[in-house]
């Protein structure tokens, strides 16, 4: 009789396992599929259910068999044994998938890791509920960012516009600069057609201006030109407008000789054989690029105003590069050690990364091995960990948009005077026509 009980409680415990195995299997996916796979059926729905279905179930396969292949035939990939096996299955662990199911069909949004999985392991509720928590802070925390980023973007861009088309119904000689203005914010917002035709426009409206006014207007827009021709990677295009704005600076040199002016140019100079000197390496002529990182460089060692520290650990690590495809070890060490320091003091992972890089090259054109492999690991490593925790990915591009939130306050400040000034201006051009 004791032998025909546990029988019967065997069965039992089979039958819940197996039940309760399809119901929670049709109610975690019905409940997930709605957040998963809805955008994408969704945007979708002119497609044939079969091509979806094989698309979406394709995926499935193969992480399923993945999983299966490489985990001894453990599906889950090996996150389910901090769940023991329950052993018997009793009845009430139907009552987690049923309960789903029920909230699945009234359209109640919950979670079925909660749901589920706690009902087996109480213990691992305090985990989830953290991991959840913080997951949903990052979600809000960025979304909220973005959301002010963007409309002060959006308001800085609408300031410009209305700014550049009063300038231009008044035909005032602040249009080449209101132009600017907008193009500077369509460059912010990566719209760069935008920002180039309007470019195009400040730079025919320049000739408005007046005296000096007029070449360093295009010296300017040419620069703005270059900046956003190299951000779109065409290097070609990059090379041949800041050698149109070297021109204009050379015909500007001669024709206003005033000290002033003059060193206004060589201001401008600088960013521009760092241009050209960024745009030939990147399109690998290593000799022209060594020319002119050599004059940029020399050009900001003469002035008063450095260059930023990025960009001079960039500038070091090129030349060194540069130096290592000539064969020149002694002179690329040199690079190498003042752009190592520089790392050291702006802690900036990816130049760090790009250092690295170049370190290697540096071992190994001296033939030390054991250095370039223990360097190989490192580079590894990072490419390995490139992408940071979602907390420190917060807070980095909290600190990157307050900034940004910053200038662009200062920018749109700047934008309501220049609205204010074209506005006065067309009045003042309004009032002589009325007089006339």
């Amino acid at each position: 009789m004791h032998s025909d009980l546990h029988i019967n409680c065997m069965d039992v415990s089979s039958i819940v396992m197996y039940l309760g195995f399809v119901l929670a299997s049709y109610s975690v996916v019905g409940n997930d599929t709605i957040q998963t796979l809805g955008t994408f059926l969704s945007s979708n729905e002119r497609k044939r259910w079969w091509v979806l279905w094989a698309f979406a179930g394709g995926i499935l396969a193969c992480t399923l068999i993945f999983g299966y292949l490489n985990h001894a035939g453990d599906v889950s990939y090996g996150r389910l044994e901090k769940y023991p096996l329950p052993d018997p299955f009793e009845w009430y662990f139907l009552l987690p998938p049923i309960i789903l199911l029920l909230l699945t069909r009234t359209g109640i949004p919950v979670s079925t890791s909660f749901l589920i999985l706690t009902f087996f392991n109480p213990e691992n509720l305090t985990s989830m509920v953290t991991k959840s928590v913080w997951g949903y802070v990052v979600a809000f925390v960025a979304a909220l960012t973005l959301y002010f980023t963007i409309s002060r973007l959006l308001n800085a861009l609408k300031y410009s516009l209305m700014a550049d088309s009063l300038a231009e119904k008044s035909g005032s000689e602040l249009v080449s600069r209101t132009s600017g203005m907008v193009a500077s914010q369509y460059r912010s917002l990566k719209l760069y057609d935008e920002s180039i035709a309007y470019l195009q426009k400040a730079l025919k409206n320049a000739n408005r201006l007046k005296g000096t006014n007029v070449p360093t207007t295009k010296i300017m827009v040419y620069n703005e030109l270059g900046a956003i021709h190299y951000e779109k990677a065409d290097y070609e295009k990059t090379i041949e407008t800041v050698k149109e704005q070297l021109a204009l600076i050379a015909e500007a040199g001669q024709a206003f000789p005033d000290s002033s002016f003059q060193h206004m140019l060589a201001i401008h100079l600088r960013p521009a054989y760092l241009n050209l000197g960024r745009s030939y390496y990147e399109l690998e002529e290593l000799d022209s690029a060594k020319s002119y990182f050599s004059k940029a460089k020399d050009l900001y060692a003469q002035s008063r105003q450095p260059l930023p520290p990025w960009q001079e650990t960039d500038l070091n690590i090129k030349l060194a590069d540069i130096e290592i495809a000539e064969g020149d070890a002694d002179t690329a060490l040199a690079y190498l050690t003042t752009a190592t320091s520089l790392v050291a003091e702006l802690n900036d992972r990816e130049l760090e990364h790009e250092l690295d890089i170049v370190f290697n090259r540096y071992y190994e054109l001296i033939n030390d091995y054991q250095k370039s492999d223990s360097i190989k690991r490192k580079i590894i490593a990072h490419v390995a960990d490139r992408h940071h925790s979602s907390a420190e990915a917060s807070r980095y591009i909290l600190q990157k948009e307050k900034a940004n939130a910053d200038l662009l306050k200062s920018k749109s400040d700047l934008l309501l005077v220049l609205l204010a000034l074209t506005l006065l201006d067309h009045c003042r051009g309004h009032h002589f026509s009325e007089k006339k």
